[in-house]
């Protein structure tokens, strides 16, 4: 069962951080108007990966997921990284990134957390990114 956890754990980390490597290989966008906002978006979606990777991490080193704050001490490398390679510094809590909040809510036994990121800067069309433990990545917007 131990063999099954470590191997189920490794999976997780490989498929997560490919996801955060995605972006390195993605083509030049033609220029458009709505490209700043297809940037700040992207660099949101970014963090969000960034965030369930060091999640993972988190887990398999301290058999629990963690706060923002714990994340950013003890995955502290690895979201350095992610921030020289997106361009940005990141923030305390609640606007991490600069026009999107962050709620990231853990469970008091530490075995599953929800992240919700919000865009705050854009009023007339609000969205947010959304995701879990399970690492998938939702896009939400209110229902018309």
């Amino acid at each position: 069962m131990k063999k099954f956890t470590v191997l189920l754990v490794t999976a997780a980390v490989v498929v997560l951080l490919l996801g955060a490597l995605a972006p390195q290989f993605a083509q030049t966008a033609s220029q458009d108007p709505s490209r700043p906002t297809q940037e700040r978006e992207s660099a949101a979606f970014g963090l969000v990966r960034a965030i369930n990777t060091a999640e993972v991490g988190e887990r398999s080193t301290y058999g629990s997921y963690a706060p923002w704050e714990t994340l950013l001490v003890h995955e502290s490398e690895y979201m350095n990284e992610w921030q020289k390679m997106i361009g940005v510094q990141l923030g305390a809590e609640p606007e991490v990134l600069p026009g999107w909040r962050l709620r990231l809510n853990v469970r008091g036994d530490g075995q599953a957390y929800d992240l919700m990121l919000e865009d705050v800067a854009n009023k007339q069309a609000p969205r947010a990114i959304y995701s879990n433990e399970i690492g998938v990545i939702w896009r939400a917007a209110p229902l018309q």
